[in-house]
């Protein structure tokens, strides 16, 4: 085998250990490309429903309360009745994953059923409630009458459903944050194996290339230099006696000028390559560089964004606590403007013109409730689309960061790539210098064989063998005989 197939040998071994350390972190990190999938198509999905079902039946339930207090049923069940669909939507579209247990679906349909049967008997008990325009003066919470007894059930099974759902979103939320952790532990535990795993492979792989290189290259070109070394000192020693193979000798010294010219011409060559080589290695850590200041600016941006939104979410949440105490000051308005009503009915036709003035400040009160109300929900709404859009936020700072990781890794891989480089074009170069050394060496020992006037026996033998050395390096170099 010539130096050169040792040589591809070795650089095999390195490329082998690489694409074997490529490989094992590949098939490592399919199993979490599935769970994340898993993550994202069921968990995270049914975990979001349930929080809308939640949201979507409070907001079921405050209709109906807003229909006891005011007194008025107006659009308040049409409303209750599209919220109601959504909660039925929202628990359907948990029902139609695929990953759920048996256990878990039953649970899911046994709520759905209890609010269809909720919303039906709701829908009746709260009509009737809000046509009653004396039921929430004069009963005022008491439990007398059937009607009243009627609004005290729904209120229980209301209660009930209420509980249910909350205990449905806390357990799909509490699912989602346990798998989360689960993989950000599992992902942590696997880079670092992952680079164990490599650092050995590639260990292994150097501690082969090294036994390859000494066992089989160096050590005989040390021994086939030495043997050279000693037969030259003989042959320095002989020299005076071999005038009759001075003009052979001075022949070969020719010949073997030109091939370290040869050889001089390629290294120059490799010379110009490797120089090539690191200028690109050079230009590619720029680029790299570069690359990198601007991820680290979008990052900053994500960030700025990320406290923008939070900052949103802040005042969105302090309006809404503004617009409920809105709320309760209309419910009291309503309150007292109805007390005034009756007085001023009790005062006959003395409190006539202080009853109309309390019915418009009633209807005022009305408007308001109602105002305040839509206002409350699109606060609510805007403040859960500014929530996702802060997670969205979040996992893109995540990305950004991890980007700029990798970016990271790679100008310092181009960094030893380039200070390989260079060393390599130093040493190419000094090479050439050394050969260039010995081509003057050579024609000057030319020069000297030429004025050689005789040759010894023992000079012959020792040229003899010299020829057979140096034909077993060209055994060695050239790989045939």
């Amino acid at each position: 085998m010539s130096i050169a197939q040792k040589i591809w040998l070795s650089l095999g071994i390195l490329v082998a250990g690489y694409f074997m350390s490529v490989g094992v972190g590949f098939f490592l990190g399919k199993s979490w490309e599935a769970r994340l999938y898993l993550v994202s198509d069921e968990m995270f999905t049914a975990s979001l429903q349930s929080r809308t079902a939640e949201s979507a039946f409070n907001e079921q339930i405050k209709i109906y309360n807003d229909i006891v207090m005011i007194g008025n049923i107006g659009d308040f069940i049409e409303s209750a009745q599209k919220k109601a669909d959504e909660t039925q939507a929202a628990l359907g579209n948990i029902i139609r994953l695929k990953k759920l247990d048996e256990k878990q679906l039953g649970e899911i349909r046994e709520i759905l059923a209890e609010l269809k049967q909720f919303t039906t008997s709701a829908a009746s008990v709260y009509a009737k409630a809000g046509a009653n325009s004396e039921f929430v003066f004069k009963t005022g919470g008491e439990t007398g009458g059937s009607l009243e007894k009627d609004v005290l059930r729904i209120g229980q099974q209301m209660n009930a459903l209420k509980e249910r759902l909350s205990a449905l979103s806390r357990h799909f939320s509490d699912e989602l944050k346990k798998e989360l952790s689960e993989i950000i532990i599992s992902t942590r535990y696997y880079r670092y194996a992952n680079l164990l795993v490599f650092f050995g492979i590639v260990s292994i792989a150097g501690i082969a290339v090294w036994l390859v290189i000494s066992r089989y290259i160096a050590r005989p070109l040390k021994r086939i230099i030495q043997n050279l070394s000693d037969c030259s000192d003989e042959v320095l020693y002989s020299a005076v006696g071999a005038t009759h193979l001075s003009n052979e000798l001075a022949e070969r010294s020719f010949q073997q000028a030109a091939s370290i010219e040869q050889v001089s011409a390629s290294l120059e060559e490799m010379s110009s390559m490797t120089s090539s080589n690191a200028q690109n290695a050079d230009l590619t850590r720029n680029i790299v560089r570069n690359a990198l200041v601007l991820i680290k600016k979008t990052d900053k941006f994500m960030a700025d964004l990320m406290a923008s939104m939070t900052e949103t979410t802040k005042a969105s949440r302090e309006t809404s606590k503004i617009i409920k105490t809105i709320d309760e000051i209309a419910f009291q308005t309503n309150l007292l403007a109805l007390n005034a009503a009756v007085e001023a009915a009790r005062a006959g036709e003395a409190g006539a013109g202080f009853a109309v003035v309390a019915n418009e400040v009633r209807n005022l009160a009305l408007r308001s409730a109602g105002a305040a109300r839509n206002t409350s929900e699109m606060i609510e709404g805007n403040i859960r689309k500014i929530e996702v859009g802060e997670q969205i936020a979040s996992d893109t700072i995540q990305t950004f960061k991890a980007v700029a990781e990798g970016a990271e890794n790679i100008r310092k891989l181009i960094d030893e790539v380039a200070t390989a480089s260079d060393s390599q074009a130093q040493g190419i170069a000094q090479v050439n210098k050394a050969i260039s050394e010995m081509d003057q060496a050579t024609q000057r020992n030319a020069g000297t064989a030429e004025q050689t006037a005789t040759a010894s026996h023992h000079l012959n033998d020792r040229a003899e063998q010299m020829k057979r050395m140096i034909d077993d390096l060209k055994i060695m170099v050239g790989g045939n005989r």
